[in-house]
């Protein structure tokens, strides 16, 4: 059974866990890092938040479909948003699963991610709250329910730039380089010179006239 029954109960989560994470100095610092708009997308029962919390300067927080452009996107079910703000769920293997899909730069995406342990205390008192009968942000005139996604979310995008590969016959190491290993060096064996062989100088015969006189009887 979903926890949430409609998307007014996703705004008085949500809506209300973002503003208390904003007003909050050591949360709101952590958020700052992302320097941008996130539109937080969820379905079953569908809602539409957006945080728009830059470097420096004002931030706020629009509940339902709005007109700013997002530098990131995040879409998941909303019980998905329930474990994960309560840490309870895993952000890598639930990306690596689709069950949270995030688009944007990188950079951007990652800084969101330590804000989830220093978002579930505030989850888990916002929640006693609300079962008490706390107060809870207003809803939006024009929800998002039963609206279709404004685009698709895909997987986030991995970084840029690959390992440049050099083509055949460019690049090539010479003997005395190293061959592979992270501490391990191979080089080539030095080359010896063959040492000269020692040159043979023939002795001269004697020449006709050299040649001893012969005693005469």
């Amino acid at each position: 059974m979903p926890y949430f029954k409609d998307d007014r109960e996703v705004y008085a989560a949500f809506g209300r866990l973002f503003q208390e994470l904003l007003d909050d100095d050591a949360t709101a610092r952590q958020f700052r890092r992302a320097d941008g708009i996130v539109q937080w997308q969820y379905r079953n029962p569908r809602a539409e938040i957006t945080t728009i919390v830059p470097a420096q300067g004002p931030t706020s927080v629009q509940l339902g479909a709005g007109d700013a452009k997002p530098d990131v996107i995040v879409a998941m079910d909303a019980d998905t948003a329930h474990g994960f703000w309560l840490g309870r769920v895993n952000v890598v293997t639930a990306l690596s699963a689709g069950q949270i899909k995030a688009r944007g730069p990188v950079a951007k995406i990652l800084a969101l991610v330590p804000l989830v342990k220093l978002a579930v205390p505030h989850y888990e008192a916002l929640l006693a709250s609300l079962a008490a009968g706390g107060s809870a942000p207003p809803t939006p005139e024009h929800g998002v329910e039963g609206e279709e996604p404004r685009e698709e979310v895909a997987e986030a995008a991995e970084p840029e730039g690959e390992a440049a590969v050099p083509a055949e016959g460019e690049g090539e190491p010479d003997e005395a380089a190293t061959v592979s290993g992270p501490e391990v060096e191979v080089a080539a064996e030095p080359q010896v010179e063959a040492e000269p062989e020692p040159e043979v100088v023939a002795e001269p015969e004697p020449a006709a006239d050299d040649a001893p006189a012969q005693a005469v009887e």
